[in-house]
């Protein structure tokens, strides 16, 4: 705002008229003008004797020297009308001064910056706003600002609060400041620059992270997004083994902007195998569209719970001969030996990933372990250990005489 800093001469037609305008004493506005810009000493024309009139020294035309201090404050007392204000602009502005130009704001968060005037205002001002979103909360409760010709350069602080929402970008946003009142209505609004940083990941959600199914059987787990998408996302699949089969008929899982959060079910089935081991296998989920490019790949760990039990796929005593043929899904077997035959060394084969024990001596390394035999009933036992865990245990009982 412009400020009353000083004097100057009203340059009109009527201001220069007034120089030549008598002052008395023989003295004009343009010679006392002269005699300051000069530094002269101020010298009045010759003054007049008038009737009546006493007048000191002699003759009449002696010269007078009047002080220029005092002949100043004579030209300024009369003629204080001739004389104007001027504004004379000055570096301050009238105008709404903020502490920042831009703020960044964590979603869910809040920031603050503080507002004054440049300039003494001539009366009140009020101090309006205006957002570009909903998601910029403005924290100020009395309304708009108020700065008085007092309190003008006094900062009042302003907090902006930023909600949460459902997407993962980050907002950028605006604030704006409007003026009205003392001398303030016409000056430029200014505006304040916030970014919001998202606090969401734009990712896929299961509801596991692993999954045991039996062998043979199902399990089921869901799948949704962690952010809403800009626009429609697909969840593609991939897995390590034919055997585990997507049930999802519909391919892909199509997830948009609507329905984003609803969970949707996958079911997997564990098919059968010959082995005797569980499976360790992983499903990969991929996502694209709607500003899911690239966000990670997620997976799902599967162990599938064999459900074959381990067994033997040929047992032989050395040099006796069992009283049945041998068959893998029979476990229990007879044989009898002369009182001679003090011992016998047990053959046995299993199953591919099987562990072969026994009980009754459990150092021992088969195939090829030979047991010692005892007068009368000898019970000689063979554990087969699958990679699932099940046991089957195969039973020969050997008859000494």
């Amino acid at each position: 705002m412009a400020k009353y800093v000083g004097w100057r001469w009203y340059r009109s037609g009527l201001a220069r008229l007034a120089r030549s305008m008598p002052l008395g004493a023989g003295w004009t506005i343009g010679s006392v003008l002269r005699a300051l810009r000069g530094g002269s000493p101020c010298r009045a024309r010759p003054l007049r004797r008038v009737p009546g009139v006493a007048h000191s020294g002699q003759g009449s035309n002696r010269r007078r020297s009047l002080p220029c201090g005092a002949l100043v404050l004579i030209v300024l007392a009369a003629h204080i009308p001739t004389l104007s204000w001027a504004q004379v602009e000055t570096d301050d502005e009238a105008r709404i001064v903020l502490s920042e130009d831009a703020l960044t704001i964590d979603e869910g968060g809040s920031a603050s910056y503080t507002v004054a005037l440049g300039t003494r205002p001539s009366r009140n001002v009020k101090i309006t706003f205006w957002r570009s979103s909903y998601d910029i909360v403005i924290r100020q409760n009395r309304g708009p600002l108020r700065f008085t010709p007092e309190n003008w350069n006094v900062p009042q602080t302003v907090t902006l609060a930023a909600m949460h929402d459902d997407d993962a970008e980050s907002g950028a946003f605006t604030v704006l400041h409007a003026a009205s009142g003392g001398g303030y209505g016409g000056v430029p609004k200014v505006s304040l620059d916030v970014t919001v940083a998202d606090d969401d990941d734009a990712r896929i959600v299961l509801s596991e992270d692993a999954l045991t199914i039996d062998e043979g059987g199902s399990a089921s787990y869901t799948v949704a997004l962690g952010t809403r998408p800009s626009r429609n996302v697909k969840i593609t699949f991939w897995r390590s083994s034919y055997d585990i089969v997507i049930r999802q008929n519909r391919g892909p899982l199509r997830f948009t902007p609507e329905n984003w959060n609803v969970p949707q079910t996958v079911t997997l089935a564990a098919m059968h195998d010959d082995d005797v081991e569980n499976g360790a296998f992983t499903v990969l989920h991929a996502a694209s569209g709607g500003d899911y490019d690239g966000v990670p790949k997620v997976s799902l760990d599967v162990t599938v719970a064999d459900d074959d039990d381990a067994g033997l796929s040929s047992l032989t005593l050395e040099g006796i001969v069992l009283d049945e043929v041998f068959d893998p899904a029979t476990t229990s077997y007879t044989a009898t030996v002369e009182h001679a035959v003090s011992s016998v060394t047990i053959g046995a084969v299993g199953d591919d990933g099987a562990t072969l024990t026994m009980p009754q001596d459990q150092d021992a390394e088969l195939p090829g372990v030979q047991v010692r035999l005892d007068e009368g009933v000898n019970i000689l036992e063979v554990q087969v250990i699958g990679g699932n865990g099940r046991t089957t245990t195969y039973t020969v009982t050997v008859t000494r005489s």
